[in-house]
């Protein structure tokens, strides 16, 4: 096995282990406990930016949203409305590709007038941050009650349940970018190196949120 191993890819190792865990524990720690020191930092490396990238899994980055928000985040599996009991929603946006940079873009799957109204009322903070090949760049805090946030997603429900369409709803940096209650909680360091990553507008609007906070 160790044989094996010494050639298999970190993305072959962790398919391994992936099979082990769900159909044979005993195997699966056997596997595990046969590995170098060097391959469980890789495969360690390998599972983080798998949760961080994957568009279908949002947990990881939720959590690193809010906590860098200093927010309570929910643990897995126990979620029960909002993301944090601070009031608050983190909705990452991840991108992979140059070509397709970071907006400030927020979006809600399967969405309902009844939830709207809900964030609305309780003003929740929806905390948008981006993340580029895993890398947390931003968390911006925004307002949900605020009548241009309120009104394109209503706008969008109705237009969506007219169509027939899936209610995923999103609004932009333009509905909520002259707001004052806008609340930058984080800024990389190093993300003047991850500029090429980041919509035009949205770094001018990240950078500007910087000098207001100093």
């Amino acid at each position: 096995m160790e044989d094996m191993k010494t050639t298999q890819s970190i993305s072959e190792i962790h398919i391994q282990a992936d099979l082990l865990y769900a159909t044979n524990r005993d195997e699966y720690q056997i596997y595990i406990e046969s590995l170098s020191c060097d391959q469980m930092k890789s495969l360690d490396e390998h599972q983080r930016n798998e949760r961080f990238t994957d568009p279908n899994f949002s947990y990881g980055a939720e959590r690193v949203t809010c906590l860098l928000a200093g927010k309570q985040h929910h643990d897995l599996g126990e979620k029960h409305g909002d993301d944090s009991s601070d009031n608050a929603e983190a909705k990452p946006e991840k991108t992979k590709n140059k070509k397709k940079p970071l907006s400030g873009n927020v979006s809600f799957a399967d969405m309902s007038l009844e939830k709207i109204e809900q964030l609305t009322q309780a003003d929740t903070e929806i905390l948008s941050s981006g993340f580029f090949e895993g890398t947390c760049l931003y968390v911006v805090g925004i307002k949900m009650n605020q009548p241009s946030i309120t009104e394109r997603l209503t706008e969008q429900f109705n237009s969506k349940m007219k169509k027939n369409q899936r209610r995923v709803l999103s609004f932009s940096r333009t509905q909520y970018c002259d707001s004052d209650s806008n609340n930058l909680y984080y800024i990389n360091p190093k993300i003047e190196s991850f500029k090429e990553s980041i919509n035009k507008k949205q770094y001018e609007f990240l950078m500007n949120l910087q000098k207001l906070k100093k």
